[in-house]
């Protein structure tokens, strides 16, 4: 006789992906305000050790890659900062 399996309920919370990048938006141009730089700027300052990592920085960090991550596959739909331009290819 098979045993009975415990079933968990996982929630799983869905966010328009334009939503979420303008979720990220809004938090790196806070940061980037806070700090008087750019996020390119800090992540260079980072990876050549002029700056302390802290949790606030990498918090940061995450953001901006999460952004960058975001908008290079989301394909152009009208949305401002998407990287993929649609084929003028006549192939």
């Amino acid at each position: 006789m098979a045993r009975p399996r415990n079933r968990v309920k996982i929630t799983v919370r869905k966010m328009d992906v334009r939503a979420r990048m303008s979720q990220l938006e809004r938090a790196i141009k806070k940061f980037e305000f806070r700090y008087e730089t750019k996020s390119e700027d800090m992540l260079n300052l980072l990876s050549d050790g002029k700056v302390k990592e802290t949790g606030e920085l990498i918090k940061w960090m995450f953001d901006f890659h999460a952004l960058r991550r975001l908008e290079e596959e989301t394909p152009t739909t009208g949305i401002h900062g998407t990287a993929i331009a649609p084929s003028t290819n006549s192939d």
